[in-house]
């Protein structure tokens, strides 16, 4: 029989799940979506995970044994223990400390009686993993790796290992709360940056995606923006970019669907000298990233 991992992208609004084969292809054509609940109370909360873990693998069961559970959550989280940190920030309040890791064990046992590795890690990191996988192995040896979105995720790589507390990164390897102009990193490459930048050049909302579309139609104050945008960008990770010396910076997360109305910016920053792409699918080489780390122990 066939061997699979199960593999969720825990986020605040949906968790993504899908099942990867032992050469890392997806069992499912499309990823499987639930909504999160993460601002209920805690027995919904955790009913919910029950219920996605016992719902998928109950489905796999007669097609692949399962090998081994990968979980992208967002920090604060204790990743080797298998348990959330966060509090206050509107989402999976009512599960700090839960020790999840635990409970997803006892429930894989109960209802399969299976006993398999799980584990834990930041979904920017597992993403940053899961692009490292799919690089030139010929060009490249070290990598920055950005998720933006609802904030800045961020990875760096060499040689396959994530690199903390070095270049001026933080204890958990992000660049997310370094000093950035009058605040941190967080506060300008992200959703919320974005829309300060239409809030100050549209008279009405905008979407992210709306200034995309604005974007592809030749609108001139969307190209502007996003020209901004990218220079932010580069002038954000110019320091980190002097100290690390990467081979590339990938690109994943919604907003870089809109890599080519700011990727110009980033490369005026860096004199057309920085090899920069976006992901192909930033939720596969996240799953991808998790599974490596299911299987290197």
């Amino acid at each position: 029989m066939k061997g699979y991992y199960f593999l969720m992208d825990v986020g605040g609004t949906t968790i993504k799940t899908n099942c990867l084969d032992e050469q890392g292809l997806p069992f499912f054509t499309r990823n499987q979506e639930f909504p999160a609940k993460s601002q209920e109370d805690q027995q919904t909360i955790l009913e919910n995970f029950y219920a996605i873990v016992t719902t998928i693998n109950r489905q796999m069961a007669q097609k692949a044994q399962l090998l081994g559970v990968g979980i992208a959550f967002p920090g604060p989280f204790n990743y080797q223990e298998g348990y959330s940190l966060m509090k206050g920030l509107r989402k999976y309040d009512e599960i700090y400390e839960v020790r999840l890791k635990k409970l997803i064990a006892e429930w894989l046992y109960s209802e399969f009686q299976l006993s398999v590795p799980i584990i834990f890690e930041n979904d920017a990191t597992a993403f940053g993993l899961g692009e490292f996988l799919q690089r030139e192995k010929s060009r490249v040896n070290r990598g920055i790796y950005l998720t933006l979105g609802t904030g800045c995720g961020s990875a760096f790589i060499v040689e396959g290992e994530v690199i903390r507390e070095e270049y001026g990164l933080n204890s958990q390897g992000m660049l997310y709360n370094r000093p950035f102009k009058q605040s941190i990193i967080d506060d300008y490459l992200s959703a919320n940056g974005l829309q300060q930048l239409i809030k100050n050049n549209y008279s009405v909302p905008l979407t992210g995606y709306e200034l995309f579309l604005e974007a592809q139609k030749g609108n001139q104050k969307a190209l502007v923006i996003f020209d901004e945008f990218g220079t932010w960008i580069g002038e954000a990770l110019a320091p980190f970019v002097t100290s690390f010396q990467p081979d590339e910076v990938v690109f994943g997360g919604e907003i870089s669907g809109s890599l080519d109305y700011f990727h110009p910016a980033i490369e005026r920053c860096f004199g057309g000298n920085l090899k920069i792409r976006y992901s192909q699918n930033t939720s596969l080489s996240t799953l991808r990233g998790l599974m490596s780390l299911v299987t290197n122990g």
